[in-house]
């Protein structure tokens, strides 16, 4: 890839008016669909996934007390919401990330965002990662507009699937911030980075929002360089 970027999410922040509490009961059935995925699939724990209730007060919250803000993610662990802080900071996964960005979208809010938020949560939560074949190579075919490519991946849409990018795709396009045309296992991660065409390469296609909405300047909040190793521990107390 032409993009230090090999990962997206998205960011939540659901009240506990709209905490879901009811355990993923489709997965297994899925795993016994896609055996494959088991080896490294997770099923939600009280304490790390938020999947079971993002209300609070339940679960232990991180070190780093940043209560309420959470990620949907997709990875080969499945598609689950997490606590920000400690997925990205304290827990084993955040030894691999190797710098970590935000970009925020301005659009007009509705009172009915946090609910129609929690509904897509809901309807992906406890999914597994990608489980067509090719998937993904057929999303770096789109970007190099080959058409056999294109035809092979609308024969794919048909079928369960859910990568990083896609899942993030689609919650946009759930929310309304983009529009239907765009087929969502089309769009990579550093799609959503940059709009800015004299920095992009051959395998970039800006993910477009709708009529309203703009994507925010990229904010990047921690990288190697600040010297605060991940996963981070608080500093012992002094007896």
């Amino acid at each position: 890839m032409d993009s230090p970027w090999s990962h997206a999410g998205v960011v939540l922040r659901l009240g506990s008016s709209h905490a879901g509490g009811t355990p993923n009961e489709k997965t297994e059935d899925l795993l016994k669909r896609f055996p494959f995925r088991r080896r490294s699939h997770k099923f939600c724990a009280p304490g790390y996934c938020r999947c079971f209730d993002w209300g609070g007060g339940a679960f232990a919250a991180s070190c780093l007390k940043c209560e309420g803000v959470l990620v949907l993610e997709s990875t080969g662990e499945g598609i689950h919401v997490y606590d920000l802080a400690h997925r990205y900071f304290e827990s084993a996964f955040s030894s691999r990330i190797r710098a970590l960005a935000v970009r925020r979208v301005s659009v007009e809010r509705t009172p009915y965002d946090a609910a129609r938020a929690a509904d897509f949560c809901r309807a992906v939560r406890g999914s597994l990662y990608s489980t067509v074949r090719d998937e993904l190579k057929e999303a770096v075919s789109y970007h190099l507009a080959d058409e056999a490519g294109a035809a092979r991946r609308d024969a794919a849409a048909k079928d369960p699937s859910h990568f990083c990018s896609k899942v993030s795709y689609g919650f946009f396009q759930h929310m309304g911030w983009c529009d239907d045309e765009r087929n969502p296992s089309t769009v990579m991660p550093s799609d959503f980075a940059s709009n800015d065409a004299s920095h992009r390469g051959v395998l970039n296609r800006d993910v477009a929002l709708a009529d309203g909405a703009h994507f925010l300047p990229l904010q990047v909040i921690w990288t190697p360089q600040l010297d605060a190793p991940l996963p981070w521990r608080p500093a012992k107390k002094a007896r």
